[in-house]
């Protein structure tokens, strides 16, 4: 399912639920204010109907018509009954008799006012949970037809309730409820009401449904359009291959979550492209600098097999051949290094044992050069020495800065070392040199792969290890920066984190 179709349907049924609350609590709401208007009504209906019967002495329903044409009207399927205290219905009007139950009695002397919708036009049956809910709760209505009656008692024969307030109060509150003479029952049909409250209920069905449709076409619509710039983003991705980085995509004018998106992707095609031109450019030079030896030794294996030469010359061809093959090896031990930096583990070790290993085996290779060691170190900052790195790595490292700072400096000239802890947190490897520097236009690009700063290029060596370096303090958290002035010299920092506990 996708995002659109999921937005649609959230939308579409959170709508739903906001309406059906919406227009059940209408309806609700409705359906109380018709059934309350309508007892009122009937109870309106009921005291004018009491104040003429139980003021006039043999007052029967037809002699009481005209009364009621001329001073209320007369409600749909009304019936009206009065009864006596001894429960004889003394009068009654409509076309049956309404009946009135002992409980409805109890219930109108007990509450001063008692009212009840039915679906039966007798008597009212109630259940024992009906019963228990009345005492239990005060009240006693229910809503099982369209038929609403109300009963209230007399305390006179003029007509007096027991309280002029509209809303009957409980029974402590009833004056002489001893002295009631006579209840009065009135029950009718509210049919302009419930045709009304009809009405709005297939309104609000119909509204409902049609409003929820309107809402799911809408919000495919809104979606739609929600959506349609990450369309953009992926046709876009789409045609993006490595043979062709360069395609970007549109960020568009609002700085919102979509900017951001296409901003971060495009980031990310930069690098890429710029990871992909380094690895192209990274194919030629090591693909240039394989060559080179590989060629030397071709060529000069065959010149040697032209025609014969003495043992002095075969002695010469072979050394040279030899000199070739090993700067082939150590080139093919760079580049092996420099792709396994990363799958390398660290490891808790001592940065001074690895410099002095590393030391040991320059030495070797360079004998009679004059490297100087200054260690800055207290004995309490010894134990900032520790680092979390790769033995092999970091001696590879220190190595290939030391030969640098020896092959391109003067043979009589000193190189030094010095080692420093940089506030309890790093620690410092300088290499110093007196050597024929860098010039300014060539120092941001001394570790990139293969490349050889022209003065440099009459020295041997293949362009990597400084490459090699960076890759190594990169890997162990670390930072390679070089300082160097053209004829005077260049300074090498080698930064590692230190463990502290």
């Amino acid at each position: 399912m996708t995002i659109k179709t999921q937005l649609t349907l959230l939308f579409t049924a959170l709508v739903a639920v906001i309406l059906a609350v919406s227009s059940i609590g209408i309806y609700s709401y409705a359906r109380y204010q018709r059934a309350d208007e309508f007892y009122n009504e009937l109870l309106a209906d009921a005291i004018a109907t009491a104040a003429i019967v139980l003021r006039s002495d043999n007052l029967s329903p037809q002699t009481l018509q005209p009364f009621q044409r001329q001073m209320f009207k007369t409600l749909p399927f009304e019936r009206i009954a009065i009864f006596n205290k001894q429960g004889k219905c003394v009068f009654h009007s409509g076309e049956q008799i309404l009946h009135l139950s002992e409980y409805e009695q109890r219930q109108a002397l007990k509450r001063g006012r008692y009212e009840v919708t039915a679906s039966d036009t007798g008597i009212v049956v109630l259940s024992e949970y009906e019963h228990q809910q009345a005492l239990k709760n005060g009240k006693f209505a229910i809503t099982t037809g369209d038929t609403q009656k109300v009963v209230i008692p007399f305390l006179d024969e003029n007509g007096n309730i027991p309280s002029t307030s509209a809303v009957t109060p409980p029974i402590a509150d009833i004056p002489n409820i001893g002295n009631v003479e006579y209840i009065l029952a009135v029950s009718s049909v509210d049919k302009i009401g419930l045709k009304a409250l009809a009405r709005l209920r297939h309104w609000l069905i119909g509204g409902y449904f049609s409003s929820l449709l309107l809402v799911f076409f809408a919000g495919i619509f809104f979606a739609s359009r929600a959506m349609a710039p990450i369309s953009g983003i992926r046709r876009k991705a789409e045609r993006i291959s490595a043979t062709d980085l360069s395609t970007r995509i549109s960020e568009g004018r609002n700085r919102d979550e979509l900017f951001q998106l296409a901003h971060a992707f495009n980031g990310m095609l930069e690098r890429l492209e710029a990871a992909f031109k380094s690895q192209k450019q990274f194919v030629a030079h090591a693909s240039h600098e394989l060559r080179t030896p590989l060629t030397t030794i071709i060529g000069q294996l065959d010149v040697s097999l032209l025609h014969s030469r003495s043992e002095e010359e075969y002695r010469g061809v072979i050394a040279s051949a030899l000199e070739s093959t090993r700067q082939l090896n150590r080139l093919l031990n760079n580049l092996l290094v420099l792709a396994q930096t990363e799958s390398e583990s660290l490891k808790p070790l001592q940065i001074d044992e690895v410099l002095f290993s590393a030391l040991q085996d320059v030495k070797q290779r360079y004998a009679g050069r004059k490297v100087d060691l200054q260690f800055e170190v207290t004995p309490d900052q010894e134990k900032y020495l520790v680092v979390a790195g790769n033995e092999e790595l970091l001696k590879i490292a220190i190595i290939n800065v030391l030969e640098n700072a020896l092959k391109f400096s003067d043979g009589r000239s000193t190189v030094t070392i010095s080692v420093e802890i940089h506030k309890e947190e790093r620690v410092i490897l300088r290499i110093k040199d007196a050597g024929i520097g860098i010039s300014p236009e060539d120092l941001p690009m001394v570790f990139q792969p293969f490349f050889r700063s022209t003065p440099s290029n009459e020295v041997p060596g293949n362009g990597i290890g400084l490459t090699l370096v960076k890759a190594i303090m990169d890997r162990h958290n670390g930072s390679a920066t070089i300082e160097s002035v053209q004829g005077t010299g260049s300074v090498v920092q080698l930064s590692i984190p230190a463990i502290t506990t």
